[in-house]
């Protein structure tokens, strides 16, 4: 099976449930469910074996949380008229993982829709002291044992930041110089005093195979075992938010979607 999303024992750390369907009141339909079109999307959502999440269906998976100093808050929300993931730093480094097992050559192919709403403006990937994301997807390529603290394997992170770093451009992390490496997908100009994006989403396509080979200088040596949301802003302190919306893998014979998946 080039794709599965196996099931986790809670031995190995509590499960963070995403149950913060409160952020979703604002958006109140008259028998106090989501929206119409939230309940589309979640219906569209059942079935599709592809997927690495959907924020729609996410409360159903099995999400640990990945903390590194102190705790980003995730919660389920609606943005831009679908159902979303919302990372909001408070000066902080964490994130929502999970296991996978992909097999990146019969699946080589990785598309998402995400978007950022603040970004940190004196970030710098290069430096440990600012080195904070504003929206980033982590491939674990290996098993990385407990999700808590997980062990070094090779990783490759898209990233959504700002303009100090050339668009596609590979940065090797400060902390684990040659185990994680990052690639700058989506880079956005700071403006002002705070760095607002347009609020709508972006959706991402890019290939997992030669973004790890370009990245590392060969191909990957193990499937891809854990996949990660990740939005932090421990060392700058500034503001930070992103919405995640679903990511999904194409395996051989599969045709890219032009417009994602869930047609937003």
């Amino acid at each position: 099976m080039p794709f599965t999303v196996p099931s986790l024992s809670p031995r190995t750390l509590c499960f963070l449930p995403l149950l913060l369907l409160g952020a979703c009141a604002s958006q109140e339909t008259h028998d106090g469910g989501l929206p119409d079109a939230a309940n589309e999307i979640a219906s569209e959502a059942e079935g599709t074996s592809n997927y690495l999440f959907q924020a729609a269906t996410s409360i159903q998976d099995d999400w640990f949380h990945m903390r590194m100093r102190g705790q980003t808050d995730y919660q389920l929300t609606i943005f831009d008229e679908a159902v979303a993931i919302r990372a909001r730093g408070q000066e902080s480094a964490s994130g929502l993982i999970r296991a996978v097992d992909i097999d990146p050559v019969a699946c080589p192919e990785i598309e998402w829709a995400w978007a950022a709403t603040k970004i940190q403006q004196s970030v710098n990937l290069h430096d440990k002291q600012s080195d904070d994301v504003a929206a980033s997807l982590f491939l674990l390529f290996g098993d990385p044992g407990l999700y808590s603290d997980p062990d070094p394997v090779p990783t490759l992170r898209y990233v959504w930041t700002t303009d100090h770093v050339q668009p596609d451009e590979v940065i090797d992390n400060p902390y684990l110089s040659g185990v994680v490496k990052s690639i700058a997908v989506r880079v956005t100009s700071p403006a002002g005093d705070q760095a607002s994006p347009p609020a709508a989403w972006v959706v991402e396509h890019r290939n997992i195979l030669e973004d790890f080979t370009r990245a590392f200088g060969h191909p990957p040596a193990e499937g891809l075992q854990a996949f990660a949301l990740f939005s932090d802003n421990d060392q700058t302190s500034e503001p930070v938010e992103a919405y995640y919306g679903w990511a999904r893998v194409n395996c051989s014979g599969e045709a890219a979607s032009a417009d994602g998946a869930s047609d937003w």
